[in-house]
Formats: structure tokens, C-alpha cells, sequence
């Protein structure tokens, strides 16, 4: 069935719908400012399941107009869900822990997935991100693990566009995020953003985004690594690989067909950064294949 009303959780619950199609949670232009689905206080674990959670014509604006707002220090696992077409963020983590399994994130107006500032581990496997108003994920606390995931056509929507990237990492220098068999693509900016913390990208596709596929651009000073390894970085606007700061090295990948160049190595790297390209082609790039700016290995 369809349920038009805001549902606020405030105990530790499994809820367990008839499946994406039968299960609608929404909200109307008749309900009340805010998420459509708000996790509170006193929630410490809490799963959702095959269920829709939408804003339909909800009168929140996009601040407040979240499909799923997390505001406590919660376990929260959604999983087989769609969240959609909602006013603000599809899924918005204040605190806690969020995982989400095979569903679908899509057309919301502001981000697909946000975990903000007290949030200690973000997990999306299998799901779809796609046709958000801003960047598809973005991780701005703790660890992150990304995998078999696709990321595509964010930004789209006309809200930030201009910061329409498919996953923009931005936790702390002690963080980490591990991104292994995702597609990411057709994005309005760039394809994947760390600008803190270090980044593993593995068996991946990064390709057709609006900028630079890969942009390493940390404001934290030091050497932060980044590895990529197994993965195409193909037919971007901007570079393949743009690393403004750190430790880059690239392994039995490809970068290729990219307009401005293929691998673009900043000259503020920092002192005693390093980059290694090994087993790898770059190749039909726009510009210089491999611009370095420190010191480097070119195999």
C-alpha cells in the first residue's frame, strides 16, 4: 500500500515492506515540513527493507526534505528500497552507522547519499546512485567502503551542479575509503573526489564524467596515498587523473581518451610526495599524457 505520512522511528526496528513497488511511504502536500522517514533519538538499531520512500509533493524545501534522516547514533541498514524524487538529500546520516544494500537512490534534488559530521562507517553495495541533484555520495566522516556500485548522471537536476560529482570523499586524514567494482559515469563534475583521508580504487570504471575523472585535492598538507589499481579512466572532460596533493600510485590500469591530458601531477604536490604508474596505459589522451610535477616512476 501507499502510506502519505512522515514516519518518525524511535525505537530499534526491523521494517520489512512487500517490495519497492508495494510498499510506498511519501509524502503528500498535505504533510508536514521535513524527512519523509526520520531515524531519532532513542532508535539504536534500525532496518528498512523493501519499501519506496519518496517526498511526492511534500512541502519541505530541500533542506529539510530528506527521504531518510538519520539524527542519532544509530545502526541503520536499508536495504532492497528505492529512495526517490525526494525535495532534499535521498539519504541523509548525522551520526552512527549506515549501510545500503542493493537499491536504488535516485532523482532526489539535493545529494543521493550524505553522512555528515558523526558518522562513523558508510557502506554501499550494489545499489544504484544516479540522477541527483548533487554529487551521488558524499562521505564527510569516517571510514567508507564502497562496492559493486554504479554512480552516474548526478548533478543533472540543476541544484549544485556544479559540485555534481559521482562520490566526493571528505572525512578526516585519518580516514579511509576502499571504492572496488563500481561504475561511475556521466557525471556533471567530477568522477570521484577525496580531498582528505586516503583513497583505494580497485576493478573499477571512471568514465564520461563532466571534469577529471579521479581529483586528489587535499586541503590537510602531507602525503595522503592514493592507489588505484585495475581500473579504467576513460573519455573524461577534464584528465584521467588530476593529483593536486599526495602519494598517487597507479597500477595495470588505463587512462585514455581523456580531453586535457591523461595524468596530471600538480606542482604543490607536497614535499617528499611520490608518484608511481606501473603496468598501466595512457594513452589518445587530449593533452600530455603524463604531466608530473615530483618524483615519479613511469613504467
Amino acid at each position: 500500500g501507499t502510506f502519505a505520512q512522515n514516519l518518525t522511528i524511535k525505537k530499534s526496528v526491523t521494517m520489512v515492506g512487500a517490495g519497492e513497488g508495494d510498499t510506498i511511504i511519501t509524502n503528500d502536500a498535505s504533510s508536514p515540513a521535513g524527512a519523509t522517514v526520520t531515524i531519532a533519538v532513542g532508535a539504536a538499531s534500525v532496518v528498512i527493507s523493501d519499501v519506496t520512500i519518496n517526498h511526492g509533493e511534500g512541502n519541505a524545501g530541500p533542506d529539510t526534505a530528506h527521504g531518510v534522516a538519520i539524527e542519532t547514533n544509530a545502526v541503520v541498514i536499508i536495504d532492497h528500497s528505492s529512495v526517490a524524487f525526494n525535495g532534499g538529500v535521498g539519504i541523509k546520516d548525522f551520526d552512527g552507522t549506515l549501510t545500503v544494500i542493493a537499491s536504488t537512490v535516485q532523482g532526489n534534488g539535493s545529494y543521493g547519499i550524505w553522512t555528515d559530521v558523526g558518522v562513523t562507517t558508510t557502506t554501499v553495495t550494489e545499489t544504484a546512485v544516479r540522477l541527483n541533484g548533487d554529487s551521488g555520495l558524499r562521505v564527510s566522516s569516517g571510514d567508507a567502503t564502497v562496492a559493486d556500485s554504479t554512480f552516474d548522471d548526478n548533478g543533472k537536476l540543476g541544484q549544485g551542479a556544479e559540485y555534481g560529482n559521482g562520490i566526493t570523499f571528505s572525512s578526516s586524514i585519518t580516514n579511509a575509503m576502499t571504492i572496488s567494482g563500481a561504475t561511475v559515469s556521466g557525471n556533471s563534475s567530477n568522477g570521484v573526489v577525496s580531498v582528505r583521508g586516503s583513497l583505494t580504487i580497485d576493478g573499477s570504471t571512471i568514465v564520461r564524467n563532466g571534469a577529471n575523472g579521479v581529483l586528489l585535492n587535499s586541503n590537510s598538507g602531507g602525503c595522503r596515498p592514493a592507489t588505484i589499481t585495475g581500473t579504467s579512466i576513460d573519455t573524461n572532460v577534464l584528465y584521467g587523473i588530476d593529483s593536486q596533493t599526495g602519494t598517487l600510485t597507479v597500477t595495470t590500469s588505463t587512462v585514455t581518451g581523456n580531453k586535457a591530458g591523461g595524468v596530471n601531477v600538480g606542482e604543490t604536490i607536497g614535499v617528499g610526495c611520490t608518484t608511481t604508474v606501473t603496468a598501466s596505459t595512457i594513452a589518445d589522451n587530449g593533452g600530455i599524457g603524463a604531466t608530473v610535477h615530483t618524483d615519479s616512476i613511469l613504467d
